[in-house]
């Protein structure tokens, strides 16, 4: 954890971030204690670092909502970061972004009203020049579900105050050995809870960590179905852990995206590249295919280049360039009139095995911050699991290649 505003006042008070767009800018280089907020740690994300792979929480809400997250010397905003329906919400997501050259971040809030916000680092970039991990993409694929993981395929949620070790080397759907190779160091994942029967939270950490410092995926009421896109390290056995935080057993999936190795072990890998945060596609506006998501279909969506969030016009040409092989995005999910999920795969992979983003309800905004490879025109899939029409949004936060 860097940042808790509930902490961040003098003497430890809380000092929430102002309505209509007022900003904060939060240092990411030094880790702070969960109940102090005192520095315990410094240079947690060292000097040099061009990114941070993060998790925000927007936490005592008071109206419907959002946060953007942009490089800590940007002056304004395109994107959203992590939204949230009404007062009382606790909502977290997770993205990579760019970060200021003194290792800063700034979060707008647009909301009217004041929310306090949480900022946790689970890890960053380095410029690709240095010697590093390197990244290696696959088509999503799920390694876990405490659905069918009952003896005779019956389902095993996962009770509160208790943890459960997670392989991710294998798929299960579809089934696949070694999805995860031996060696692997960290990986992009999705975690979704579901079945939810009361408000609760969940922490993903390596498997052979002893304990969690930050929450991973609130959800804030039963029947709520919640993902949450994030990175995290493995241990020697490919394993991570999950920690049910609070309140009954919960159901949850865990869907791997790619995974990192050590760079001499694997040099056809890829290196991070950060972008300050662009636009790929809003289905509210007029370019380049307007309209909501029919229900039960796929639109296929180009993420090349950055383009005007008020008319959908390009303004940034070939933002994401040719030959590249995954990106680094945020799908937004509005206007939703239905219960629902999207699933997003390369632009040449129509069979989706698994889910992206779930909403609960009809008006419902939810986002998510994801890794997905892209096929060689640059473009995803993006396939509508609700009966009815939904709005899709895609920002770029960046790039490996």
């Amino acid at each position: 954890r860097t940042y808790d505003s509930r902490l961040a006042g003098p003497g430890g008070t809380p000092d929430p971030i102002p309505g209509n767009h007022a900003s904060r800018v939060m240092g990411v280089a030094d880790a702070i204690d969960i109940v102090t907020g005192k520095v315990v740690q410094r240079d947690v994300v060292p000097s040099g670092a061009t990114a941070v792979a993060f998790n925000l929480t927007a936490t005592d809400t008071t109206s419907r909502g959002w946060f953007s997250v942009v490089p800590g010397d940007a002056s304004t905003f395109v994107t959203s970061t992590v939204n949230w329906p009404g007062s009382g919400d606790v909502i977290a997501n997770g993205l990579t972004v760019k970060i200021a050259a003194n290792r800063t971040v700034k979060v707008f809030n647009g909301s009217g009203t004041t929310a306090n916000a949480v900022l946790d680092i689970v890890g960053y970039f380095i410029d690709p020049a240095q010697a590093g991990n390197v990244f290696h993409e696959v088509t999503p694929t799920r390694v876990y579900d405490s659905r069918i993981a009952g003896p005779g395929s019956t389902p095993d949620p996962l009770p509160g105050g208790a943890n459960r070790i997670i392989s991710t080397a294998n798929g299960i759907t579809p089934p696949v050995t070694d999805i995860v190779p031996a060696g692997a160091t960290a990986v992009a994942y999705n975690i979704s809870a579901v079945d939810t029967s009361a408000r609760g939270w969940f922490a993903v950490t390596p498997g052979d960590a002893a304990t969690y410092r930050s929450s991973t995926v609130n959800w804030p009421g039963a029947g709520d179905v919640i993902d949450n896109g994030q990175f995290v390290k493995l241990d020697a056995n490919r394993q991570l852990k999950v920690f049910n935080g609070y309140g009954p057993p919960t159901n949850f999936v865990i869907e791997v995206l790619g995974y990192f190795t050590p760079s001499p072990a694997a040099l056809d890998g890829t290196y991070f590249h950060a972008l300050d945060p662009a636009r790929a596609y809003d289905s509210r506006v007029p370019l380049p295919n307007p309209g909501p998501v029919p229900g039960a279909s796929t639109r296929n969506v180009s993420v090349a280049d950055g383009r005007n969030p008020q008319t959908g016009a390009v303004n940034q040409p070939d933002v994401i360039p040719a030959g590249t092989p995954s990106i680094v995005y945020n799908i937004t999910a509005t206007n939703t009139t239905n219960r629902g999920w999207y699933s997003v795969t390369p632009g040449n992979v129509a069979v989706q095995n698994t889910s992206s983003i779930n909403w609960p309800s009809a008006n419902n905004v939810v986002a998510n911050g994801l890794t997905v490879a892209i096929d060689d025109q640059r473009a995803i899939n993006v396939r509508s699991g609700s009966p009815s029409q939904t709005d899709l949004v895609i920002d770029l936060f960046g790039y490996f290649r």
